[in-house]
C-alpha cells in the first residue's frame, strides 16, 4: 500500500511495468500496488495526468485513474480508467491541488479529496472488487464539511452506501458530481 498525502510526489520513477501505460502527452502522478482483486497478485493504479500548457496559469490537464490488473501470465493488463474520480489541480480552492490520497489495499481502492477555504471540505470514494461482475464498484462515500472559524459545531460528516443512496456504480461510470440515486438496483 502507497499512501500520499496532498503535495508528495513519490521520490522514484514509476515502475517499467506501468510505463506502457501512461498516454502520449501524459505523466505517471501516482501508482500505489494492492491485491486490489483479492487474487493474490499485486495489481497497481495508475494516476496519469496531462500538462495543459495552453491555458495561461500553466494548469495541468485532466487527471485519469487507471485499475491495472495483473493476468493469469503476470502481466499488467488495462481493466478500468475513470477521467472524473481524481479532481484537477486547481479545483481545491485556496487551500490548493484538492487530491488528498489514492489509497490501494486488498480488494479495494479509495480516492480522497479536500479543500475550500475559511469553508473547508473533503470527500473519499471506495470503491470495492466484485467477484461477481469482476469490477471495481462503488461501496461508501464520505463527504465532510465544516468553517474553520467555528468547527466543532459546523463540522458535518455524512456516509453514504448502496442500496439505500446510490444503486450500482462502477467505477468506469462514477462520476462525483452525479452519483446519488443512480445505478442499477
Amino acid at each position: 500500500m502507497l499512501l500520499l498525502s496532498a503535495g508528495d510526489r513519490p521520490a522514484t520513477s514509476p515502475p517499467r511495468e506501468v510505463l506502457p501505460f501512461v498516454p502520449a502527452g501524459f505523466r505517471a502522478e501516482r501508482w500505489p500496488a494492492a491485491d486490489l482483486d483479492r487474487d493474490g497478485d499485486q495489481d497497481r493504479l495508475l494516476l496519469v495526468v496531462a500538462p495543459d500548457s495552453s491555458t495561461p496559469d500553466g494548469e495541468e490537464g485532466p487527471r485519469i485513474l487507471l485499475v491495472l490488473r495483473r493476468d493469469a501470465q503476470g502481466t499488467l493488463r488495462l481493466h478500468s480508467r475513470n477521467e472524473r474520480v481524481a479532481f484537477c489541480k486547481g479545483c481545491g480552492g485556496v487551500f490548493g491541488d484538492p487530491l488528498d490520497d489514492v489509497e490501494a489495499q486488498r480488494g479495494k481502492f479509495t480516492v480522497s479529496h479536500m479543500g475550500g477555504s475559511a469553508h473547508r471540505w473533503a470527500n473519499s470514494y471506495t470503491f470495492g472488487w466484485s467477484r461477481r461482475d469482476s469490477s471495481w464498484q462503488l461501496v461508501e462515500t464520505t463527504e465532510t464539511t465544516f468553517r474553520v472559524d467555528d468547527a466543532e459545531s459546523s463540522y458535518r460528516e455524512t456516509t453514504r452506501k448502496p442500496p439505500a443512496d446510490f444503486g450500482l456504480i462502477d467505477f468506469r461510470d462514477f462520476d462525483p458530481m452525479e452519483y446519488l440515486g443512480k445505478g442499477a438496483r
